[in-house]
């Protein structure tokens, strides 16, 4: 690569190490809360949702682009789906 030292390279991926060690903390924290069946469900069916559209978006190249960016939009919500299911709260609960 011209222009980019190997020092700035390894800061880089320093920089991203780090990034990627703190969201593996917080989510692990997030997801400790769930049962491992449904955080497996839940991965499986995001996943599905997104090797379909993604399926739907290579065979569709050639269509207009609106409707390539309303299937690259519909990519969010496995991922929002994979946050896993919303429980409500208690105003007296410990946690």
């Amino acid at each position: 690569m011209q222009g980019v030292s190997a020092t700035t390279i390894g800061f880089g991926e320093a920089v991203l190490a780090v990034i990627f060690g703190c969201g593996l903390l917080f989510w692990g924290t997030v997801y400790a809360r769930f049962r491992r069946t449904t955080m497996l469900l839940l991965g499986v069916g995001a996943f599905v949702v997104m090797a379909v559209d993604v399926l739907a978006i290579n065979h569709l190249g050639g269509s207009s682009v609106a409707l390539l960016l309303a299937l690259g939009a519909w990519q969010w919500w496995p991922c929002s789906c994979c946050r896993g299911p919303r429980r409500p709260r208690s105003v007296c609960s410990p946690t």
